[in-house]
């Protein structure tokens, strides 16, 4: 098997398990549906502005 194939499953069984990993959690999350989606969504955010930062940092040390 070639290194690109295998590192194709690799990525899809990496998605596929998080994807289901997110699933059970969500399913299994103590709180109320509506609290589960704002903390998440607060989660996302957090984690889409730490990484727009980093890049920003790399863009402009690599100018």
């Amino acid at each position: 098997m070639s290194k690109k194939k295998l590192c194709l499953y690799f990525a899809a069984g990496l998605c596929l398990g998080l994807g289901l990993g997110f699933g059970v959690g969500v399913l299994q999350a103590p709180d109320s549906g509506d609290r589960t989606r704002r903390k998440f969504l607060k989660k996302a955010n957090r984690f889409k502005d730490s990484m727009s930062k980093s890049l920003k940092k790399s863009a402009h040390a690599g100018a």
